[in-house]
C-alpha cells in the first residue's frame, strides 16, 4: 500500500461484498505489486467479481508483454512482512528499542533485534 517499497501487507478481501467496503475504506490508497513479494513495483487495481474469487490486477500493458512474477507465488510469500509487522508491534508493547530487518533472499529471514546489542531472534522461512 501507498508505494512499491512499502512494507505493509494487505489482503484483499475474496468476495464481492467485502470488497465494496474495502475499496470504501482504502478510497484514498494506492496498491502495488511490491518489490519486498517479488513484483516489479507496478501499480496495481482491485477486481470485483460476483462469481469467482476478487483479487489484485495490473493495469493493462499496451504492449500485452507484462508478466507478473507475482504469478507463481502465493498469499504465504507475504508472510515475513507480517512477520515484520507483529514483531515491530510486540518490541512497541513491551517497551523495548530495537530493529527488525530483512534479509536476503527476500522473504527468507526476518532478524528481530532488541536494544543495547542484546541478543536477537532469526526467522528464517
Amino acid at each position: 500500500m501507498g508505494s512499491a517499497a512499502s512494507e505493509v501487507p494487505l489482503i484483499l478481501p475474496l468476495e464481492a461484498i467485502e470488497l465494496d467496503a474495502f475499496r470504501q475504506e482504502h478510497s484514498e490508497d494506492t496498491f502495488w505489486c511490491g518489490s519486498l513479494l517479488g513484483g516489479r513495483g507496478d501499480q496495481l487495481t482491485t477486481k470485483l467479481y460476483t462469481d469467482r474469487v476478487c483479487h489484485f490486477a495490473h493495469f493493462p500493458d499496451p504492449t500485452g508483454q507484462h508478466v507478473c512474477e507475482r504469478r507463481a507465488r502465493d498469499v504465504a510469500s507475504a508472510d515475513h512482512l507480517y512477520v515484520k509487522s507483529a514483531a515491530i508491534a510486540w518490541l512497541l508493547d513491551q517497551d523495548h528499542q530495537g530493529a527488525v530487518h530483512l534479509r536476503e533472499p527476500l522473504g527468507s529471514v526476518v532478524d528481530i533485534a532488541r536494544e543495547h546489542g542484546t541478543r536477537g531472534l532469526r526467522l528464517i522461512r
